[in-house]
């Protein structure tokens, strides 16, 4: 099991876990194959990622649900196929989900040209930081952006980024095309996996409805809004991914440690972490479709180095 703080949250990774956990008054019990039994105030989750050969209770995950807590069910390779997450008391929740849906198309591919943007111009910061080539390309693509991106400015980017960030023509973004823990694709995979848990928490605790996304319409995917929103913090895992393999490290456990920590770091120059970015934006969003504010601004990954960290 990996337990990493984020602030006063922590990410609880069971993924690679063979055990059982149950629950008792305020706290999870974590009882190991082989190990010590532990407990972990419910109070300190923010998500909890089970795997395949994790036995648990009914009443563990009451528990979760009832402290507000995603919970993310992950295959053999670490990867979501399921969530849950609890159906709280939201004030306004009524207006603001009705706004949602009447919500023009105008102003949703609007809010998409603004998250697309972020995401682009975090790429090209990526790049430059590791002194690859094609960063102020990227740049440059970003004044192209229109709203709803007819161009498919995004895909574009991608293409350009992911070849330039790999020195590989060959290299292809496979989502869940990863075959262990040290390939690139499952690395991006599992940050990618930590980040849609923080996005489900934003997204739930805004009163939003989450199959409502902006540009993501999946029909099976409960959670299309939060797949809208993770899109700008991408960078700060691909960021994390570079240096874990320039660094050749092959420690799974470290591996994970490193990435979940990167899905709570800084991101922006006010020295706010990315889960509480991602409150904000999703806050932002709910007020933009009510009418109580008029421009919706989207955060862009900067490195470290930039934000004087």
């Amino acid at each position: 099991m990996g337990s990493i703080e984020i602030e006063k949250w922590q990410i609880l990774d069971f993924t690679g876990f063979r055990g059982f956990v149950t629950s008792t008054e305020g706290a999870l019990v974590v009882r190991p194959e082989e190990g010590e039994e532990r407990r972990v105030p419910i109070s300190d989750v923010a998500v909890v990622l089970f795997g395949v050969d994790t036995r648990f209770s009914a009443g563990s995950v009451h528990r979760i649900l009832k402290n507000d807590t995603a919970v993310i069910f992950c295959d053999w390779k670490g990867v979501p196929y399921g969530h849950a997450y609890p159906w709280g008391d939201h004030t306004r929740v009524g207006a603001r989900q009705i706004a949602q849906a009447n919500a023009s198309i105008p102003a949703r591919k609007s809010v998409w040209a603004r998250l697309i943007k972020s995401k682009v111009l975090g790429q090209a910061e990526v790049l430059e930081f590791f002194g690859r080539p094609n960063g102020k390309r990227l740049k440059e693509l970003v004044k192209d952006i229109r709203s709803g991106d007819p161009s498919n400015i995004e895909g574009q980017a991608a293409r350009i980024y992911w070849e330039s960030l790999w020195d590989d023509q060959d290299f292809r973004r496979i989502p869940g095309g990863g075959d262990d823990t040290f390939t690139i694709n499952a690395m991006l995979d599992y940050g990618y996996t930590i980040l849609r848990g923080h996005a489900m928490r934003a997204v739930a605790a805004s009163g939003l409805i989450s199959s409502l996304g902006v540009a993501h319409h999946g029909r099976s995917n409960p959670w299309n809004l939060a797949d809208d929103f993770i899109e700008p913090f991408r960078p700060a895992i691909d960021y994390s991914v570079y240096l874990l393999v320039s660094e050749c490290v092959d420690d799974g456990t470290e591996i994970k440690k490193r990435l979940v920590n990167s899905a709570g770091d800084v991101f922006t120059a006010t020295r706010k972490s990315i889960p509480a970015e991602m409150t904000l934006l999703a806050q932002h969003y709910g007020q933009l479709i009510e009418g109580d504010i008029g421009k919706f601004g989207v955060p862009s990954w900067k490195p470290p180095s930039k934000l004087g960290l």
